[in-house]
């Protein structure tokens, strides 16, 4: 199988003078400077000598040649001609001392020379072939026609106009002839410069060429590699995949698409900083290359603190394992990053080709499908298998109806109450979502929250949950009900960068009243992510909001580790509540909890309260609220206050066993729920 991969640049680009010229600043390497003008500056010797030299031979030789019969015209003649050899003879003065030349000299010299051409017409001849001589010794092609057509015409018209003679019309010959010569020689002239300026040309063209293809190839680098590891990035290794997919296989064999994620980076962002972090990429990057190479086709950065790997032909997905594994032993080698070991690990999902898709996307897919599955089982390799997809198709489904089902009305919170079992009122309702889909009917978190926990819709559904609790309490408050709301949040929650800015924003509405609203978040989920977690919530304690450990007693948390957590409340898990009535030692993990919560400041309450005996039982340990069916299950919120007011009033009866609050209200909902999930 082929591999088509970029090779580095090796050739520099070419360097710019230190001091560019303005010509120079915008002329490819290769190209000729602009020509100077031949009459300036030292390269006027060449040039203006020989025409000066040219002018007063002609002068004199419009004195020699057929001489007047009288002295007077003599006498002119010689007076015009010393003019014009003086005159010359001063501009070639100022030509060697690098001096100014007169323009007027250089034009009472040409109208001398023309005079004495109008005088003697024999002269022509001399003066012609003088000029010819001068200027063909120093003029360019253009210049070399030029003057052959004045020579041409010029003499024609002053031999017809001036001569008296006819025989003097036999001076039209020489005269034409000269003028032909001149202009063979220009097209000489001519064709010599284009040739020259076609080399110049292929030169330049060859040079912008090679620095047009420096650049793109550079560019092409740029586009199609990741910036800090100089690994191809995400768009070069879909096209890679494509072009091996469309390539093919060897009969018997495919190859596998590894996608691998870092664990735990945050943490190395947070202990070294990012730019900590940019380093231990680098280091991870230059290792893959290095020890895996040869096993890949491409090694990838797919994004964040993900890489790709796309193998050589695999005959069977053993040998896809088997390079996994050695894709995450090299992982979990120690770095040193600035003189420090730094420790990784890392998830990693396997997608084969074609058995689990003939395209990049399909492909993409399943090994994106392959590492959830292992994040979330917290094995380092998982491979993909379809039978697993079904059900993750499902919830991807979900995901993508519920944005709809929030706009189309189709959720709603359901309150359960919480009791005061010193005052024997209700002082608290906990929200609870519920979502009346249109093809499953009624659906209860353990349906559909794990996986939008696991995805940014977590955002959006919190924040809808904020705002429907928020305005349900200030409904309450205006019947007479001064009710705190708890709302559970997930930790994926306080990874949101917005959330503070959220209830900020909020804290400013009217109808807005902190101390009312009490954010849950579980005990687990706290110490996971404990330095978010703990700044985050911080910062929502400084707005008012309560915060409460939910199913405390799950994790591994001790009360003296809640000590350093901004909570001011506890929430003793069910499991330990609901069966300290019959096991011991339940019920001394219950009353020691509560015990030391106090001492911490903290406001209990115990959720699992299913029967009389656990009521009264938590009521004499001095738990502050009790949360369970016995008292009452979640109900809609057009049934909250009616509930509530019928609580209040009943709750000193209900403590002392008159009997669970369903019985008193109907027959119970088929709403009960029997499990923290399912809440």
């Amino acid at each position: 199988m082929a591999k088509t991969e970029l090779r580095p640049i090796d050739r520099p680009l070419p360097r710019p003078s230190q001091n560019p010229t303005p010509s120079e600043a915008v002329r490819p390497e290769g190209y000729p400077a602009q020509r100077t003008p031949p009459e300036t500056g030292r390269a006027g010797l060449a040039y203006q000598i020989p025409r000066r030299v040219a002018v007063a031979v002609a002068a004199v030789a419009a004195i020699v040649i057929d001489p007047p019969s009288n002295s007077f015209e003599l006498a002119l003649r010689v007076a015009a001609a010393l003019t014009v050899v003086g005159l010359e003879a001063a501009q070639i003065g100022a030509t060697l001392l690098m001096r100014r030349r007169s323009h007027l000299g250089s034009m009472l010299s040409l109208v001398a020379l023309v005079g004495l051409g109008l005088t003697n017409p024999a002269a022509l001849v001399p003066i012609a072939v003088a000029l010819t001589a001068g200027y063909l010794c120093c003029l360019g092609p253009n210049r070399v026609q030029a003057s052959a057509a004045v020579i041409q015409l010029g003499g024609t018209a002053l031999i017809g106009a001036f001569s008296n003679r006819p025989e003097d019309l036999r001076l039209l010959l020489p005269i034409m002839l000269i003028a032909d010569a001149t202009k063979a020689a220009g097209v000489h002239l001519f064709t010599a410069r284009l040739r020259a300026i076609d080399q110049r040309v292929d030169t330049m063209l060859e040079q912008s060429r090679k620095v047009a293809w420096s650049l793109a190839e550079r560019l092409r680098h740029q586009n199609d590699h990741d910036a800090l590891t100089g690994l191809p990035n995400r768009a070069r290794l879909k096209e890679y995949l494509r072009e091996t997919a469309a390539a093919g296989v060897p009969p018997g064999h495919g190859f596998a698409l590894l996608l691998m994620d870092l664990t735990q980076f945050r943490q190395v962002n947070d202990a070294l900083g990012h730019q900590g972090g940019d380093r231990l990429l680098a280091a991870i990057a230059v290792r893959l290359r290095a020890e895996l190479a040869g096993q890949c086709g491409m090694i990838g950065r797919w994004g964040g603190d993900e890489f790709a790997l796309v193998s050589l032909p695999v005959a069977d997905e053993e040998e896809a394992l088997g390079l996994a594994r050695r894709a995450i032993g090299v992982l979990e080698r120690p770095f040193e990053v600035d003189g420090i070991p730094v420790q990784c690990s890392g998830n990693l999902g396997i997608a084969l080709f074609p058995e689990h898709g003939k395209g990049d996307e399909d492909l993409l897919n399943a090994a994106d499908e392959a590492l959830y599955r292992a994040k979330r089982s917290g094995q380092p390799v998982e491979l993909y298998r379809a039978e697993r997809h079904q059900g993750s198709l499902r919830q991807v489904t979900l995901l993508g109806e519920l944005g709809r089902a929030m706009d189309a009305g189709e959720l709603a919170l359901y309150y359960q109450p919480a009791l005061g079992l010193g005052t024997e009122r209700v002082v608290q309702v906990e929200a609870l979502v519920r979502w009346q889909h249109r093809d499953h009917g009624l659906m209860l978190p353990i349906d559909f929250i794990e996986t939008v926990e696991g995805s940014h819709m977590i955002h959006s559904l919190t924040r809808w949950i904020v705002a429907e609790a928020l305005r349900d309490a200030e409904a309450m408050h205006q019947a007479g009900l001064d009710l705190g709301v708890a709302v559970n949040v997930s930790v994926r929650n306080l990874q949101d960068p917005d959330l503070v800015d959220f209830f900020e924003l909020l804290s400013h509405r009217e109808d807005f009243h902190a101390e009312r609203l009490q954010l849950e978040i579980t005990e687990t989920e706290l110490i996971d992510d404990n330095p978010r977690a703990v700044e985050v919530l911080a910062r929502l304690r400084a707005l008012g909001i309560s915060v409460a450990v939910d199913d405390f007693g799950v994790g591994n948390a001790s009360l003296s580790y809640l000590k350093h957590l901004p909570v001011s409340h506890l929430k003793i898990d069910r499991g330990f509540v609901t069966a300290m009535t019959s096991n011991s030692d339940d019920a001394a993990i219950v009353r020691s909890t509560i015990e030391m919560a106090h001492q911490l400041g903290l406001t209990v309450t115990a959720e699992g309260a299913t029967d009389l005996t656990t009521l009264t039982t938590l009521r004499e340990m001095g738990c502050d609220l009790a949360q369970g069916f016995y008292i009452s299950e979640p109900v809609p919120f057009d049934d909250l206050v009616p509930l509530v007011t019928h609580l209040d009033a009943t709750a000193p009866a209900l403590l002392r066993g008159a009997g669970p609050i369903e019985a008193r209200l109907g027959q119970p909902s088929a709403l009960v729920a029997t499990s923290p999930a399912q809440r």
